[in-house]
C-alpha cells in the first residue's frame, strides 16, 4: 500500500486487517459472555416478567460494569481500522485505472459518496455501542423494581 509518494509508509496484510475487524467483536462477546456467566449469571439471565433464561441477551450481557468497559474498549479498536479502510479503498478506486475518462468524474463522486457512507455507518455503529446500551438500561429500570 503506497501512502506518501512512492514510499511504503505501513504494510499490513489485508487477512490480518479483516481477522481483526472481525475478531474483535467477536471477542468482546465472548469475553463479555463467559465474564457475566462468571460473576453475575442471575442477575443477568433474569426478567422483569420472570421468564427462565438460560443465557443472558447481548443487553444484559454489557450491562455491568466490567463487561460494558471490555465491550466498548473492544468494538472501539474495532472501528477504527473501518474509518482506515474506507478512506483507503476510496484512494485506491480514484487512483486506478479501471474507469475511463469520460465517467471518471461520476466515479470520484460516488467514491467520496461511497467513502461517506461507510465512514458515518462506522460512526454510527461506534455511537450506538457508547449511547444506547446507556439510554437502554434507563428505560428499564422501572420494570427492575
Amino acid at each position: 500500500m503506497h501512502i506518501f509518494g512512492e514510499e511504503e509508509v505501513l504494510s499490513i496484510p489485508f487477512h490480518v486487517v479483516i481477522f481483526m475487524l472481525t475478531g474483535c467483536p467477536m471477542l468482546a462477546f465472548v469475553l463479555c459472555l463467559s465474564t457475566s456467566i462468571l460473576f453475575h449469571y442471575e442477575m443477568a439471565v433474569s426478567t422483569h416478567c420472570g421468564v427462565p433464561n438460560w443465557l443472558p441477551s447481548l443487553s444484559a450481557v454489557v450491562a455491568y460494569a466490567p463487561e460494558r468497559y471490555i465491550w466498548r474498549f473492544l468494538l472501539g479498536i474495532s472501528c477504527t481500522p473501518r474509518l482506515a479502510m474506507a478512506f483507503a479503498f476510496r484512494n485506491y478506486l480514484i487512483s486506478s485505472s479501471l474507469w475511463p475518462l469520460p465517467l471518471l468524474s461520476r466515479f470520484r463522486w460516488s467514491c467520496h459518496l461511497a467513502c461517506a457512507l461507510n465512514a458515518s455507518l462506522t460512526n454510527v455503529i461506534a455511537n450506538l455501542n457508547i449511547f444506547l446500551f446507556r439510554f437502554s438500561r434507563l428505560c428499564h429500570l422501572p420494570f427492575l423494581q
